[in-house]
């Protein structure tokens, strides 16, 4: 199975980066190890489609670089790529407990620091 990183598209182009992430882009790319692929940020938060571009026809494990996205929205991404045979390799549940507040500081109390 192909391993790829999937990073936002620029708000003028669907087919290049968007530029916050330009620098993790090419260096995902000089690397070799995983191929990249881009998603419409804009058109999946508006309308939830899911518009990818650079994307390989294969079958492929997939890290999610991209903008935070409510746990609902994810879940809909996850499944959305999925259907075309993409696997996130965050599931929706591990995205929902590290990305909402009230679930990491529950869960994280017991294991901070004590303050002296």
């Amino acid at each position: 199975m192909q391993k790829a990183i999937l990073f936002p598209s620029s708000v003028f182009s669907r087919f290049e980066v968007d530029e916050s992430f330009l620098n993790e882009y090419d260096a995902v790319r000089a690397n070799g190890d995983f191929r990249v692929a881009l998603y419409d940020y804009e058109v999946f938060v508006r309308a939830g489609e899911v518009l990818l571009a650079l994307c390989h026809d294969e079958e492929a494990s997939v890290i999610y670089r991209g903008w935070m996205l409510t746990p609902e929205q994810y879940e809909a991404f996850f499944r959305e790529l999925k259907r075309r045979g993409l696997l996130l390799v965050t599931a929706p549940e591990q995205y929902a407990a590290c990305t909402c507040f009230r679930t990491c500081t529950r869960s994280s109390r017991t294991t901070r620091p004590k303050c002296s």
